[in-house]
């Protein structure tokens, strides 16, 4: 487990960090004065299965106590984590940006090997483009929509759909010029 705060010489020289590895406690000491602005190695905890990691910090210290980040760095077998990656369902996010220009990107999961069509749709109802129409197996996808190539697109609203044999999702978007 690792910690990050920033730079200060108001920060504390005794932080006590609490971590409880599903269900076992440990507690560990820490300066804050020094090494601000990196990650900072805080204390290697074990679990035994699949299980919850969690870190909380005591105030009652020498100076201020921060934790702007933690980061919990795995060091185990990876054999399940491919499975674990693959999507439940179905699923259409928001684009991002959102407004946009020139481009955005329209992220989406697949559960199972699916026929997939996306299309750009104007608010008249007029396909705009059509960025995908292909078969995809199952996975998560990250597809750019760029003006670009679209040169006679003004500012406003369009549409996205997302069309696969058993799923078909809308959502909207901003292009802003």
């Amino acid at each position: 487990v690792y910690g990050w705060w920033p730079s200060s010489n108001d920060n504390a020289y005794n932080t006590i960090f609490h971590f409880n590895a599903d269900g076992t406690e440990t507690t560990d000491e820490k300066t804050q004065k020094i090494n601000g602005g990196q990650w900072n190695f805080l204390k290697q905890v074990s679990l035994s299965k699949p299980g919850i990691i969690s870190i909380s910090l005591n105030d009652n210290a020498s100076g201020t106590v921060v934790a702007d980040a933690f980061r919990i760095i795995y060091r185990g077998p990876v054999s399940n984590i491919k499975d674990k990656q693959q999507p439940s369902d179905f699923v259409l996010y928001q684009n991002y940006p959102n407004p946009f220009n020139p481009s955005t990107t329209i992220r989406f999961e697949l559960k199972q090997r699916s026929k997939v069509v996306l299309r750009i749709i104007d608010p008249l109802g007029k396909i705009v483009a059509e960025l995908l129409n292909s078969e995809l197996s199952g996975g998560i996808y990250n597809v750019t929509f760029n003006t670009k190539n679209y040169r006679n697109l003004s500012s406003g609203i369009y549409y996205y759909n997302l069309t696969t044999e058993n799923y078909s999702q809308t959502k909207g978007m901003i292009l802003l010029k």
